[in-house]
């Protein structure tokens, strides 16, 4: 009798000893189902931008096809000389640039233009930063778009 006991009691700790295993990796089962979810998730909700720097008439086609935000993003005594139609001039050197964009949409196309493109290339990429979804420069400027 004390062998059939002893014998039970081995086979009982065998029997929890294997559940707890089990019950462990289906945990673990489970958590990596939660990680490739997660993954999956964050590959769903990635974003194609688009930055491009284009010549006056592909700006301008884009701009009248596409509709959205045109941004000079000269210093006011520039934009005294002279600026596209319909552009708001939010001054890129000022130091309030980053500030004044973030209460744009960001969904809307977006085109910025600066004297000679400098500035409106390095605006361009800023904007691509903080999540702008298209943004267009206009490449060598309004100096050339006067032209």
């Amino acid at each position: 009798m004390k062998k059939s006991k002893l014998l039970l009691a081995a086979i009982c700790v065998s029997f929890l000893f294997i559940s707890c295993n089990n019950s462990e990796s289906t945990e673990d089962t489970n958590s990596s189902t939660e990680i490739s979810e997660e993954e999956e998730v964050v590959e769903n909700n990635e974003v194609q931008q688009i930055a491009e720097d284009l010549d006056n008439a592909t700006f301008q086609k884009y701009l009248d096809e596409k509709g959205g935000l045109l941004i000079d993003v000269r210093t006011p005594e520039e934009v005294e000389n002279g600026s596209i139609e319909g552009a708001v001039n939010i001054n890129f050197t000022n130091g309030d640039f980053e500030t004044a964009v973030d209460t744009l949409d960001k969904s809307v196309p977006t085109f910025v233009y600066c004297q000679s493109g400098g500035r409106s290339g390095k605006a361009k990429d800023l904007l691509i930063e903080n999540g702008f979804l298209e943004v267009y420069n206009l490449e060598n400027g309004y100096g050339n778009w006067e032209k």
